[in-house]
């Protein structure tokens, strides 16, 4: 029903795409990922965002000329203040691209996909870090386990899925969706030797892909998404059907 759902969202998109172009009048002010991450976490905390001293403390601040510093400072004003108050916390996501080792695994007649992070400290405790001026703030996944082993459906067992030589470990990628839930500002906890803010996520979506075998680009090889999941351009429809519902 959700796959019909979409089916007809995506269609409809492009149509409404045409009759809409000056729908809304409102600037949009677009966040990086991180720049979601931290704002969801002092949304969902309670805090309101201290933005010069974010932007002081950033990288892009700190690495640029000098003679640049005072309009980064300006522009980047603007855009994370509005950015930060137009982020829908119920429904927007967090989008990280992850290096990760792929395999192939068959046990009884079943055939599995393995999952390795590059990174070893996320094989352990999964989580993401940001930095917000002297704080770290850290994203952790609820019920990621799932996804270090998948086992296939038949009907996702793929062409590419068959490429695959049988426990031989692929580099490949790993694009997780997370929707930030919870927060707690009120105290840090130590991990990996640094005293961190926790923000609690569902998973929404994650794409792994796979080079090709014969074509240069990479190819998803097994995705998944939430029963509650929309992407963009469903949502945007979603939201022009709501508002003219009678």
């Amino acid at each position: 029903m959700k796959h019909t759902i979409h089916f007809i969202l995506c269609i409809a998109f492009s149509i409404m795409l045409l009759a809409n172009t000056a729908f809304s009048q409102e600037e949009e002010f677009v966040l990086k990922d991180d720049e979601k991450a931290i704002c969801s976490f002092l949304r969902l905390s309670g805090q309101e965002p201290d933005i010069e001293k974010w932007i002081l403390g950033s990288q892009k601040y700190i690495d640029a000329d000098k003679f640049d510093k005072r309009d980064i400072l300006a522009e980047d004003k603007i855009r994370l203040d509005k950015g930060c108050k137009q982020l829908k916390i119920e429904s927007d996501v967090i989008k990280i691209h992850n290096k990760i080792l792929l395999s192939k695994v068959v046990e009884n007649g079943e055939t599995f996909l393995t999952t390795q992070f590059l990174e070893k400290n996320k094989n352990a405790i999964l989580y993401f870090s940001y930095t917000y001026g002297e704080h770290f703030i850290i994203a952790v996944p609820k019920n990621f386990d799932p996804f270090k082993k998948i086992k296939l459906k038949p009907e996702q067992i793929t062409t590419d899925v068959g490429y695959l030589q049988e426990g031989v470990p692929y580099q490949a990628t790993m694009e997780i969706r997370l929707k930030p839930v919870s927060a707690d500002a009120s105290a840090k906890i130590e991990v990996d030797g640094k005293e961190r803010w926790i923000m609690i996520t569902e998973i929404a979506h994650v794409d792994i892909k796979n080079r090709h075998k014969f074509l240069s680009t990479m190819a998803t090889i097994w995705d998944y998404s939430a029963s509650w999941y929309f992407d963009e351009s469903q949502k945007t429809l979603l939201e022009h059907f709501r508002g003219n519902t009678p």
